[in-house]
This record gives structure tokens, C-alpha cells and sequence, in this order.
């Protein structure tokens, strides 16, 4: 049995995302991945990701794939390349696959202009079969989010909007180079329910430099003013030597490992004890949010964006279905999601042909839409 300080001290692949990076290479190719949309049954349902690598500012903190710029044209040019792929997907998966769930991620998705939100938009609608009761869900960073860019999300169909907030105390703010405002969060808020994008989750972190117990359950208490549906509790990983500008952040400001779990029970105890439903480690849903129906009734599954209601199966190499949300599908991109005994020599191959690979032959860099390369965050 695992004491409290052999648990604080483990290093072990984060839960969330599984096989770790390191176990990520580009041995299954474009012609792989071609082959597997092809090959999938007529009338599976398919999730589409897209994502938008850039930034106008670095969070210190950030973990993820992307490029800080100063003008539109990187933007501009990225979404003549995302044209390409969305008719190159769209071709080989052909007809006969209703689209059940979109998710843009990033970097900075409400960094696209809103003309350009519904020209992509129009684009996925245009080459697949979006289902009408889609849940398309878009990461919004509302620091500089306009009303414009709002009425794009909702005539573009956008039902559900993850805020990031991170943390609410000032000196932390500073200490991560993102200066948020709770009014500028607060305004996000009520504007995009005012154009009918009422599904809302927030994101916060722990493990920040400078957060105590009381700065993170003052964020809280804020964030849980704003009503959302739902929240993510992520913990913060301070890899300077993958990340460098994480090197920005004095090691000396980060809480102990000690203080992190704290901080984690804190966000648990709160939440949970404010009418949430926790839901794995790091999320939670208010019990009438599909996310927490879900898990009641025994259907929650994982993507690579966390925990989902997500129709799109998962399939084995004997073809059938997984509904425990072990693996992710997205589109046909199928990897491990976390780590179960024995997981390594059961399933993998949706295409059925040959034998299932181990988890060092699963490619990181290909995702559905849009480069992303996985890191660990």
C-alpha cells in the first residue's frame, strides 16, 4: 500500500493522456492514418478536432503546442494549409459519418477574425455530415474577446465555450505573465450567454507560483459566481527543461508537493461540496449537465480534451466497441487515454488487420485538423 509520502513522490505518466510523449514518434504515417478513416464501418459516428497553434501572448505556464505572434498573416496562412486537410480528411473518409462532437482548441482559437471563424466553420459543414444536435465546443480566452467574435461563435454554431481563468490573485497573475481580470472573465461570460452560448466550463489550475489555500478558494468562490456548468482543476507541471520560458517562473515560488495535494483536496472539497459532481480527478459538472448524466448512467468516455459525452465509439481490433473511455477516437485517430493493467496487449488497430501495437508504436504528431504534437502539460 502506497504511504502519503511514496504518492507525493511517484512519477508516473499523467492519467489524463496515455502513452506519455516520450512513447510518441512518427512511425504511423499520413498513409496510416488514411487507411484507418477509410476503413471505418459506414455510419460510425466521428468527432473532429481542430486546432489553432497561436497566441498574441505567453502564459509562463502554458504546456501547449504554440507560436506567440504579432500579426495575422501566420493565422491567415495556417488556414490555407487547414483547408487542405479538412478536404483531404473529408475524402477519405467519404460519406456516411455523422460528425457528433467539434472541438477547437489551442493556443488561441478566438485569436481567428470573425469572418475567418465562419469561413472554417463553414468548411466543416461544407465536407462533413455535422450532426444537428452536434455539440461544438470552442477554448476561449476572453481577455480581448469582442462582441463580433462572439456573434461569429454563435451564427457558426458554437454551443459550448471552456473559459480559461486559471487563477483570479494578482500576484499569481503576474507571476504567470497572464493579467485576467475576474470583470474581463465576468464579461466573457455574459455576453456569450447573451448570444445563446450558455453551456460554459471554466478552467483553473493549482500548483501556480505564489497560490496558497486561500487564493485558490477565492478564485473558486468567484469562479463559482458565474454559474457554469462546468469546471476543470488541472495541476500545474513545471517542465522548464521541455518548456523554457517555464524557466521565467522562480522555482522557489511553487508549492511543495505537500501544498499541491492540498491545494487539489481544497478544489475537491468545494466544489463537490457546492453541488458539483467530481468526475475523475479533475472535473466537475452540476448534476444536470450531460457530463455528470452521463457518468450516472454509464456512458462517460475520454477524448484528448478530458472526460466527454461523445457518441463516437472506440474500436478494438476485433472491432468492438469500448464504451469505459480507455482509448479516445477522434475521427479514427485512436490512441491510449490512460493507463489500465493490461491495456497494452488489448486493443488499438480499428482497422482489425494485423496484430494491435504496443504503445511505442503510437504516432503523436498527427492529429485530425491541424498540426499538435503532444507534450507533456
Amino acid at each position: 500500500m502506497f504511504k502519503r509520502a511514496d504518492l507525493l513522490e511517484a512519477r508516473v505518466p499523467r492519467y489524463t493522456s496515455y502513452p506519455t510523449a516520450p512513447h510518441f514518434h512518427a512511425g504511423i504515417t499520413g498513409d496510416t492514418f488514411r487507411d484507418w478513416l477509410t476503413e471505418l464501418p459506414d455510419g460510425m459516428p466521428v468527432s473532429l478536432y481542430l486546432h489553432v497553434p497561436f497566441c498574441d501572448t505567453l502564459c509562463w505556464f502554458c504546456g501547449c503546442h504554440t507560436k506567440i505572434v504579432n500579426s495575422y498573416s501566420p493565422l491567415a496562412s495556417y488556414l490555407d494549409f487547414l483547408a487542405t486537410e479538412i478536404a483531404r480528411i473529408a475524402e477519405s473518409l467519404g460519406p456516411g459519418h455523422p460528425v457528433t462532437h467539434i472541438h477547437w482548441g489551442g493556443g488561441s482559437p478566438t485569436m481567428l477574425s470573425p469572418a475567418d471563424v465562419l469561413k472554417v466553420a463553414g468548411w466543416l459543414r461544407e465536407s462533413f455530415e455535422v450532426a444537428p444536435d452536434a455539440e461544438f465546443a470552442i477554448e476561449i480566452d476572453p481577455r480581448g474577446l469582442t462582441d463580433e467574435t462572439i456573434a461569429a461563435l454563435a451564427k457558426a454554431g458554437v454551443n459550448r465555450a471552456s473559459i480559461g481563468v486559471q487563477d483570479c490573485d494578482d500576484k499569481v497573475q503576474k507571476a504567470i505573465n497572464r493579467i485576467q481580470p475576474f470583470e474581463v472573465t465576468e464579461s466573457a461570460v455574459t455576453r456569450l450567454r447573451a448570444a445563446g452560448i450558455d453551456a460554459l466550463n471554466i478552467d483553473l489550475i493549482y500548483g501556480l507560483p505564489y497560490q496558497t489555500e486561500a487564493r485558490i478558494a477565492r478564485t473558486i468562490d468567484l469562479a463559482m459566481s458565474l454559474e457554469p456548468n462546468r469546471f476543470a482543476v488541472f495541476g500545474y507541471a513545471h517542465v522548464p527543461h521541455f518548456k523554457k520560458h517555464q524557466n521565467l517562473i522562480p522555482t522557489e515560488s511553487l508549492p511543495n508537493a505537500e501544498e499541491r495535494l492540498a491545494q487539489c483536496e481544497l478544489a475537491h472539497e468545494v466544489l463537490s461540496s457546492s453541488g458539483y459532481t467530481a468526475i475523475g480527478l479533475d472535473h466537475f459538472a452540476r448534476p444536470d449537465d450531460s457530463l455528470a448524466v452521463a457518468q450516472k448512467a454509464g456512458r462517460l468516455a475520454r477524448n484528448f480534451q478530458g472526460y466527454t459525452t461523445d457518441s463516437a465509439p472506440v474500436y478494438t481490433a476485433q472491432q468492438t466497441p469500448v464504451r469505459v473511455g480507455d482509448l479516445v477516437d477522434v475521427a479514427g485517430f485512436t490512441t491510449y487515454e490512460h493507463y489500465t493493467p493490461g491495456l497494452e496487449d488489448a486493443v488499438f488497430n480499428i482497422t482489425g488487420v494485423g496484430d494491435p501495437p504496443k504503445p511505442t508504436d503510437i504516432t503523436s504528431g498527427q492529429a485530425l485538423l491541424g498540426t499538435y504534437d503532444s507534450e507533456p502539460v
